[in-house]
This record gives structure tokens, sequence and C-alpha cells, in this order.
């Protein structure tokens, strides 16, 4: 579509050469892109319960048909906007644009409309952009204390330890041993003196034995006694049990200060982790907002240009619409080629694009000529009046009913309700004359 300034060219190309970015329609299509992606996400939330297996398409489409729809509101907002920055008195002077109170009423309401959208938009994407941030920050791993160098140190202080019993466990026995073969070497020489004695008959000896059997009961008690007695030698089991408590407090002194780090550790780690997912949940918006700003500064910028230089805007629609039209008109003519035959056994009306080379003889007919005169000098007549007085004037009435259908079919006259309008431009290129 050509562009053309209605004043000061040159401004307008030097104007166009510094905001070239600003109006490329590329930036403004990514702006919208980016927008319709923002929406998309939160609406499917929205629906997704009750199309579980549709959500993102339909998604996808109400977001794209809603962001149009807010592409108008954006087109009036900005141009309210634009005439701000407008000089009142180039405001009058414009030729092809025009800048009325209409549109700043328009302008307030589809700027409220646009606001409306993105706050839905905020509302309906917010549990979209918690949920897709939690899947998208990774959740940092928690730090666990190694116990295995503590552990494995005082596992060394508790086989110290071990040991120096085990050594002392040995040292005993073998004391008690000499203990036992001692207490056993006494028992065997006094039993041997008893039984020796039992075969003397003197009084003497019965005093001996008994003192034997004394002696021999003390020397359990003297066994015990003895073996108590034990001092160990080349062992310290105690000096082994106090360096394994020692061990056992330093390192639990030592895993419990690493346990205060890795805590502390895991504590900054997860805080970080929420600040991240906080600070991504507004980015993600705040995306969003920028595409929008963006794209409303686009559309501003042409619309200052359109009023700044006056600019004259050729009518022109999109080329696909225009696509769809020329398709929809060639299934059009084709059925008003069958609705013209059914025209025949119908009550008149207009026979479009099925023109027949007998209705512009059928046209300068005295008949034809004198419905098109009288409709045309009679604006909005009733159809039952111009049968009764084209009846009056001697004219058979299929005749008229014929003639009406001909002046529609080349479309010098229209109907409404039984009102008929003459085309007074059409009928006087066909040379009719109204007197």
């Amino acid at each position: 579509m050509q562009i053309v300034p209605g004043r000061d060219p040159q401004q307008w190309a030097s104007f166009n050469t510094r905001f070239r970015l600003l109006l490329s329609p590329l930036i403004s299509t990514l702006c919208f892109i980016v927008v319709v992606l923002g929406s998309i996400y939160g609406m499917k939330k929205m629906i997704e319960p009750q199309f579980p297996e549709l959500g993102l398409p339909i998604a996808a489409l109400i977001a794209f048909i809603v962001q149009r729809l807010n592409g108008v509101s954006v087109h009036f907002s900005t141009r309210m906007l634009a005439a701000a920055f407008i000089p009142r008195c180039e405001k009058r002077n414009l030729q092809n644009q025009r800048v009325a109170g209409i549109d700043i009423t328009v302008g307030i309401l589809c700027l409220l409309l646009t606001v409306g959208i993105c706050t839905v938009d905020f509302i309906a994407n917010r549990e979209g952009n918690h949920e897709a941030v939690e899947r998208m920050t990774a959740r940092p791993e928690e730090k666990r204390v190694d116990t295995a160098p503590y552990d494995q140190v005082t596992a060394l202080a508790t086989q110290a330890r071990n040991a120096e019993r085990a050594a002392e466990d040995r040292e005993r026995q073998a004391w008690n041993t000499r203990v036992d073969a001692e207490i056993n070497r006494e028992t065997r020489r006094l039993e041997s003196r008893r039984k020796h004695l039992s075969g003397i008959p003197d009084r003497w000896a019965k005093n001996e034995a008994r003192g034997i059997d004394n002696k021999l009961a003390g020397l359990e008690i003297r066994r015990r006694d003895r073996k108590a007695e034990f001092i160990p030698k080349t062992s310290n089991l105690a000096e082994k049990e106090k360096a394994l408590a020692d061990i056992a407090a330093r390192q639990s002194s030592l895993l419990l200060g690493q346990h205060m780090q890795v805590t502390d550790a895991n504590a900054r780690a997860f805080g970080d982790y929420q600040e991240r997912k906080e600070s991504r949940k507004g980015g993600m918006f705040l995306i969003y907002i920028a595409a929008m700003f963006l794209w409303h500064i686009c559309h501003g910028i042409r619309q200052y240009r359109a009023l700044k230089f006056d600019e004259k805007h050729p009518d022109g629609e999109s080329p696909l619409i225009a696509i769809f039209k020329t398709i929809g008109n060639g299934f059009e003519n084709a059925l008003w080629t069958i609705r013209a035959r059914i025209y025949d056994w119908l009550p008149e009306d207009e026979i479009k694009d099925a023109t027949k080379a007998a209705i512009f003889s059928d046209l300068h007919t005295d008949v034809c000529q004198a419905v098109l005169t009288y409709i045309s000098q009679h604006d909005g007549i009733n159809e039952m009046a111009i049968y009764i007085t084209m009846k009056a004037r001697g004219f058979d009435i299929a005749d008229v009913r014929h003639s009406l259908r001909v002046l529609k079919t080349a479309n010098l006259c229209h109907e409404n309700s039984g009102l008929w309008t003459a085309d007074k431009v059409q009928a006087c290129i066909i040379g009719t004359s109204f007197s």
C-alpha cells in the first residue's frame, strides 16, 4: 500500500529514515507474536480442565483472536496519544487525516480495553508462569556432610584401643596362669602331705592335717587375691582409652562444625533458588509487557507520522482478504446463475452478475421508461402505488412487473420492503429523461 505525504515530503522521508526500525512492519509483527505467545500458556491453564486433549491448540486460537482484537484497540488508542503531540493549529489544517472528539473518546475506551486484556493475561499467566519456572529452574542439590574421614579417624583410634586391650588381656592371662600354677603346685604339695599324714595315728599328725585343711581352704582366696593384684607392665589400656575419648570428642566437634557449615550453605542455596524463581516469574511477564509496550510505540510512531505529515492512505485491504473475496465472488456468481432461472417464477428482485443482452433492449421499452421515470420522480414510492398508477396509464400489470425486474437487474432501481428508489445517475447514462 503506497502512502503519500500530504505535506513536507522531504521531512517525511527524513522521518522515515530516522525511525525506520519502529516503522518496520516486521518489528510490529514480532511484537505481536511475542504477545500472543505470552497469552497462550495462561489461556491453556484456563481451558485445560474443559479441554484436556485440545488445550494448547484452542489456547493458541483464543490468544490469537484476543490479540487481533487488541490490535484494533492499539490502533485507536495510539492515534489518540499521537494526536496529543500534534499542535492544535496543525490539526486544524489537516485535509487527509481527521482528529475529532470521537477519536479521543474511542482512544480512551480502547486504551482501557488494552489495559483490561493485559490484566487478564497477567492473571491467566501467573499460575502458568509459576509452573513453567518450577520446571525451568533447577532445584539445588542438598549438600550432606561426609562423615567417612571422621569415622576413619575414630575407627583407627578404636582399633588402637582394642589392640591395647588385647595386649593387656594377654598379659593378664599370663599373670593368671602363673598364679594358677603357683596355687595348684601348693595345693598338690599340701594334699600330698595330708595324704601322707592320714596313715600316721599320732596326735600331732591330726593337728598338722587340720592345719593343711585350713591352708587348702585359704588357697582359693589367695588365688583370687593374687589375680586381683595384676598390674600391667607392658600395656597401657587406660592411656589408649583416654586417647580414644579425646579423638572422639575432637572429631565430634569438627563434625558439628562441618554440619553447621553445610546447613548454612544449603540455606543460602535454597534462598538463591527462591530468588531466581521469583526473578524469573516476574521476568517472563516483563517480556510480555515489553513487547506490548513496543507494539504501542510502533503504532504510535505511524499514527504520529500520519497526522504530522497529513498522509494520504489509499483505500486498500489485505491481499489475503481479497483472495478470499475473489473466491467467494466466484461461488456467488455460480449461485446467481441458478438463482436467475428461479427468478422467472419468483417475485421480482435483482439478478446480480447474470445480465442478459435482452435486458438492455427491454430498458428502452415504453413501459420500462415510464416505470423508471415515475419512480425517479417519486423517491421511496410504494410498490402497490406503482401498479395502480401504471394500470391507470394503460400498461399491463405483467409488463410492469417485468419492467421492475429488468430495472433491478440493471441496478437502475432498488427496492426495500416494497419502497422503490431509482438511481438517477445510472438512469442518465442510458439516456432516460425526467420531466
